[in-house]
């Protein structure tokens, strides 16, 4: 597969799996506080949030396309899955 960013390099089955695991240690050094609901990962920041058990059953019944996301608090909208 061509990989535009990689100035005409082409980009391997086995590079996908590198590249994959770069970025889940990435997502894990930097957001080390998660709980995986129906498969996916939902990262959050203790300080800032609390995981109640009327918060898990809201991210239960969370239909998204991405196989994790970042949630938080809003003051004005409420919780934020992003």
């Amino acid at each position: 597969m061509f990989c535009p960013i990689c100035k005409n390099a082409d980009i391997q089955k086995h590079d996908l799996k590198r590249i994959k695991d770069m970025l889940d240690t990435f997502e894990l050094n930097n957001y080390s506080h998660y709980e995986i609901i129906n498969g996916i990962r939902f990262y959050y920041d203790p300080d800032e949030l609390v995981i109640s058990e009327q918060l898990l059953i809201e991210l239960e019944t969370f239909k998204g396309t991405d196989n994790s996301y970042y949630i938080y608090e809003d003051e004005e909208v409420g919780l934020v899955i992003s």
